[in-house]
């Protein structure tokens, strides 16, 4: 996997790792897959392709109370297989599952403002901006792009209708 990140970043223009900044080792990646596994909370999505990983996303919950309802994503997918539907495919697959999973209320993400197809894919998915960091990305020339903060609020749950009515 992490071969595949460093593959990714150097082929990637709006992550925001540089690929000789990614420093994980493979002792960090199989401790970061186990937390997804063993959490009902979080999520770790692998795409492959003829045993090669072509997409990943990645779902992680913020461990404090107040925020604990929110999940943050970060997806990728490898150069050759954008624009096929794949990344469709794997939000898709997040969305039913945090739907259905008891605590989240809350997806966010982050985008380079120059990530059209990001923009629009997460756009489709009924996400919405919230918010922009100016000038958050240096480009590889010099210049600056914003960050873009994107959330989207989760269908609710039973949990949520019973207490509203007990408390009405």
């Amino acid at each position: 996997m992490i071969e595949v990140m460093r593959e990714v970043l150097r082929e990637a223009d709006y992550l925001i790792h540089l690929q000789e900044e990614y420093g994980l080792r493979k002792v960090d990646m199989r401790r970061i897959i186990k937390r997804r596994t063993l959490r009902s909370d979080e999520l770790y999505l692998v795409a492959s392709h003829r045993g090669e990983i072509i997409a990943n996303l990645d779902a992680e919950c913020d461990s404090r109370y107040r925020l604990c309802h929110s999940i943050e994503i970060g997806l990728f997918v490898k150069k050759d297989y954008r624009t096929k539907g794949l990344g469709k495919t794997m939000l898709r697959a997040f969305l039913a599952w945090a739907s259905q999973t008891e605590r989240l209320r809350r997806v966010e993400l982050h985008v380079h403002e120059n990530n059209q197809a990001a923009l629009a894919l997460y756009r489709s998915f009924g996400f919405e901006i919230e918010g922009r960091r100016y000038h958050a990305l240096r480009e590889d020339d010099g210049t600056f792009a914003d960050d873009i903060i994107m959330a989207k609020m989760l269908p609710e749950k039973a949990a949520d209708k019973n207490q509203r009515d007990l408390q009405t």
